[in-house]
């Protein structure tokens, strides 16, 4: 199973490399307009959210809009040990690197428990339609959604969905796959 997901990771990372920069600003732009209409977006008080890095689709845009909509928005604090916790922000400016270089919220904001968290946004490699997600294999979000009751979406762009990602019984699913072109209702 490790080497399948190394493999669907390889080429997933090689046909990203084939994408315009065209195609990722409308591709952005269309998963952005698909998940604000999202009710479970639209309704949700407070929201986990990861900072998109390279050709991950675009949650800037949505920080800002949630944080410009009133909702408490929270991001990934990562430890040692596959430990990850949720702390609130104010703005993009609380933002500091993090673990392996990711912005990360800065020490001395509210930690926000799990369980006051509406939605989580979980970032993958890869997706496919029935919310099975390929992680970069740190296992951080697995763990964090064990056991998670609220609603989970992942982000995805639709010329990189895949037909089946290869899953193990720890992998958690996402209950909605958002695309440029749909929302996606996992079975």
């Amino acid at each position: 199973m490790a080497n399948e997901k190394k493999k669907l990771r390889a080429s997933i990372r090689d046909l990203t490399g084939t994408l315009s920069e065209d195609y990722f600003r409308k591709s952005d732009a269309g998963i952005f307009e698909n998940l604000s209409r999202m009710p479970e977006y639209r309704n949700a008080r407070t929201i986990f959210v990861y900072w998109s890095m390279d050709r991950e689709a675009d949650t800037h845009a949505i920080i800002n809009d949630a944080l410009a909509s009133g909702k408490t928005v929270t991001l990934p604090v990562c430890c040692a040990g596959g430990v990850m916790g949720a702390r609130a922000i104010d703005s993009p400016e609380d933002l500091v690197p993090g673990m392996l270089g990711i912005p990360a919220p800065r020490d001395g904001l509210r930690d926000v428990e799990r369980d006051e968290i509406d939605l989580i946004l979980v970032p993958a490699v890869a997706f496919d339609d029935e919310g099975r997600r390929l992680g970069r294999g740190g296992g951080y979000y697995d763990r964090y959604l064990n056991g998670y009751g609220g609603v989970t979406v992942g982000l995805a762009r639709e010329k990189l969905l895949c037909p089946a990602v290869p899953t193990e019984t720890h992998d958690m699913r996402v209950q909605f796959v958002v695309t440029e072109e749909r929302v996606i209702k996992a079975p």
